[in-house]
């Protein structure tokens, strides 16, 4: 078992199959494949993990930048590194990503969950914290002239959660990985449908990278086959496709841990008063982490 289990027996399969357990064959092929790469490109450290409860399922709350894919990869490689001492965490991902191909089963094979409440549930449920980033896909398409802004986008989900379920917050900050993938302009309505795919996928927002416009400026000095709407239909493709997310520029990337917020520090009692202090003082807290 690569979990660590406050329940013991109370931790039982379900249809997410076990939250936070790695699967041996992946792990492997991460350390002997994956971890190098990523640390050649990022040198990730982490500080504060000893700040992390060891008696008691949490929720450790993380900003989200550059597009999200250095994220991960960092996070994977930084908690895989201390399984030993920090035990396996429960990471959130969006359902879209966590069901297609070809990540989908990579991230379950991590032990990923799909950023569903009753997910969240299961797995706090079975004894496991769980990572989570509120601002999602808002805050992974910030500008990058915004690098040290931390926004959940007012979702205060994740409080009612740890409220009802009275375990502690661990604000987590990440600083560096919004250069890895610079983003220009983040977009609602006007960039979602003209790349179509978001809003056939049913993401809500997208993003115009540098890589994107690079490419694009690139496709029109190339102008393949002579033709301007050739050459137009190149370009958008390239601009519109996952490929023009893809963290391309080696940054240092630091994730650093806080100290728990209990539930009596962010909640007091356990009435269903309004959530806006405790909300601030998450971001806040998280602002902090990654400004240092």
């Amino acid at each position: 078992m690569l979990r660590r289990d406050w329940r013991g027996d109370a931790a039982q399969r379900s249809d997410l199959g076990h939250p936070g357990e790695i699967d041996e064959r992946t792990l492997a092929f991460w350390l002997r494949r994956i971890r190098p790469l990523v640390s050649l490109a990022f040198r990730p450290d982490l500080e504060g993990a000893e700040h992390l409860p060891s008696d008691r399922p949490y929720l450790i709350v993380s900003n989200h930048s550059g597009l999200g894919n250095a994220d991960v990869l960092v996070l994977t490689n930084v908690f895989v590194a201390r399984l030993d001492t920090i035990g396996a965490i429960a990471f959130m991902v969006h359902p879209i990503s966590y069901d297609a191909w070809p990540q989908g089963p990579w991230l379950q094979r991590l032990g990923a969950i799909p950023s569903t409440r009753q997910a969240i549930r299961k797995a706090l449920d079975a004894g496991v914290p769980v990572l989570l980033m509120p601002g999602g896909d808002h805050e992974a398409q910030r500008p990058v002239w915004q690098a040290r802004r931390v926004d959940f986008a007012g979702r205060k989900g994740f409080l009612e959660l740890a409220r009802e379920a009275r375990i502690p917050i661990v604000p987590m900050g990440i600083a560096g990985s919004i250069f890895t993938a610079p983003v220009l302009w983040r977009s609602r309505h006007l960039l979602p449908w003209l790349f179509i795919w978001p809003r056939l996928m049913g993401v809500k927002r997208a993003a115009l990278s540098l890589l994107g416009l690079l490419g694009a400026l690139a496709i029109f000095a190339w102008r393949p086959a002579g033709s301007l709407y050739v050459t137009a239909l190149a370009a958008w493709l390239w601009i519109a496709s996952p490929l023009a997310t893809l963290p391309w520029i080696p940054w240092k990337i630091s994730v650093r841990i806080g100290r728990p917020l209990t539930p009596g520090e962010l909640f007091g009692g356990e009435g269903d008063g309004s959530l806006d202090e405790a909300y601030r003082r998450v971001e806040s807290s998280v602002e902090l982490l990654v400004r240092q």
